[in-house]
């Protein structure tokens, strides 16, 4: 088992909150996720980015749990690479991650752009743990949510100005409560 693996699942351990057999539409829901880095992250940033994203989702009653297994029962894939898929077009030099989808469909794969997520995060002397973090929350939040979910506060924000950053670093940026309410209501009615 990686170290990371470890640390994140001795972490949901100590802040999980109890699953009951019968689970209502206000009960905590849990909801695994298949993380597969495939380029290389410092030690910790990894575990401790896991850690920020299941904080974040704690808040809305929604449980996180993180396998790297692709043996284990999972719903998404978060994926982390270098850089965006597209190369580097002009609309991708931003980006710091993606939730390919339809207005038809919810994807199952996100994507995080380690690369622009650590340029960010040095430019802006934040971890990039956090800004990894909350780049993982808002892609997970695009596979739960309608499209256009896009927002100017919160976790899924557009952008990333001082104010973002400084709520990042906060511990700020969370969900509204219009998107908490749709994505228990998808994860209930799923």
């Amino acid at each position: 088992m990686r170290a990371w693996t470890l640390a994140v699942l001795v972490v949901i351990g100590l802040t999980a909150t109890a699953r009951t057999t019968t689970a209502g539409p206000d009960d905590p829901i849990t909801l695994v996720v298949r993380v597969t880095p495939q380029t290389e992250i410092p030690q910790g940033v990894l575990a401790l980015a896991l850690v920020e994203a299941t904080r974040i989702y704690d808040d809305i009653g929604v449980r996180l749990v993180w396998t790297e297994s692709s043996a284990a029962e999972y719903r998404f894939i978060v994926r982390i690479i270098m850089k965006p898929l597209g190369g580097d077009r002009v609309s991708d030099l931003h980006a710091l991650g993606a939730a390919p989808r339809t207005k038809e469909m919810h994807g199952r794969l996100a994507y995080a752009y380690f690369g622009p997520i650590e340029r960010l995060a040095r430019g802006a002397g934040i971890d990039v743990a956090i800004i990894l973090g909350h780049v993982i929350a808002h892609e997970l939040g695009h596979l739960l949510l309608p499209p256009d979910s896009d927002g100017r506060v919160g976790v899924m924000g557009t952008g990333w100005d001082r104010a973002q950053v400084d709520g990042a670093r906060k511990g700020e940026l969370m969900f509204t409560r219009g998107q908490e309410k749709a994505i228990r209501e998808k994860l209930y009615r799923d």
